[in-house]
């Protein structure tokens, strides 16, 4: 009894060190997409980001609730993060050479372009925004230091066929 006493004392405190931000609401105007995302932070008490996540909700509708939640391993933001996925393809990917986990850093937001989600390669283009933690809170910025709190990824269609992102606008 003791022993189950100090293992629920231990996870009950660190579930009140580490603390979960939503830093960036990503919302889509494809017709074939049923899911709007989420990228949050788990920060230790420290403020040091510790686990990415991806969250799926019902497009349109959030107040559905979480309906799937994917865990991106931190460690491989230097070669990229793959935040969206469709068919197999990375559409949005996040990168950071010089990303500190407790300060954050320059990023590289890549989103597929134009390419065929059913064949390989394809035309990416690049996005620069910031992730840094400001006084104890993490936020998103624009090349111009404007906090973005949403992306919206508008489709690229040709012939009426979805080829990828033909941009993406900042909120």
């Amino acid at each position: 009894m003791k022993k189950l006493l100090i293992g629920f004392f231990v996870l009950f405190s660190l579930s009140l060190t580490a603390r979960e931000i939503t830093v960036l609401n990503v919302i889509n105007n494809s017709a074939g997409e049923k899911y709007d995302y989420r990228l949050v932070l788990d920060v230790n008490s420290n403020n040091k980001i510790t686990k990415l996540y991806v969250d799926s909700y019902l497009k349109g509708n959030p107040k559905a609730g979480l309906q799937d939640r994917d865990s991106r391993p931190i460690s491989n933001i230097k070669t990229g993060v793959v935040l969206v996925k469709r068919q197999g393809r990375n559409v949005v990917i996040l990168r950071a050479e010089d990303f500190i986990l407790d300060v954050g850093g320059e990023m590289e937001l890549f989103y597929l372009y134009r390419g065929s989600l059913n064949s390989n390669g394809g035309n990416y283009r690049r996005k620069d925004i910031s992730l840094l933690n400001l006084g104890g809170s993490w936020q998103v910025l624009d090349n111009n230091n404007k906090e973005i709190n949403q992306a919206n990824l508008v489709v690229n269609k040709i012939l009426g066929i979805e080829v990828g992102i033909k941009e993406i606008y900042f909120k």
